[in-house]
């Protein structure tokens, strides 16, 4: 309807656990359907609830994960904060 040619949602959480019911996010993921490509989840996790819980068929839930390491984020940021203790004086 705005001339976009491609359009997709994407989904970053479960938006059935948000949503405390199973309904409103299903009602909203079929009525979308027709102007939406597709689906982007961030986890196969959210992918599957994408499918099963939603009903959205599976060739339209496209899964592109988070580009970086979660652990090797909070790796570095104990490090850093265990230099931070180090130079401050008791």
């Amino acid at each position: 309807m705005a001339g976009v040619p491609v359009t997709f949602g994407v989904s970053a959480n479960d938006p059935v656990y948000f949503a405390k019911s199973r309904w409103q996010p299903l009602l909203l993921a079929q009525f979308a359907r027709p102007f939406c490509r597709g689906e982007i989840a961030v986890s196969e996790s959210v992918g599957a609830v994408l499918r099963d819980a939603l009903l959205l068929p599976a060739h339209h839930v496209h899964v592109v994960t988070n580009g970086c390491s979660v652990e090797a984020i909070a790796a570095r940021a104990d490090a850093g904060r265990s230099r931070v203790r180090e130079r401050t004086p008791a």
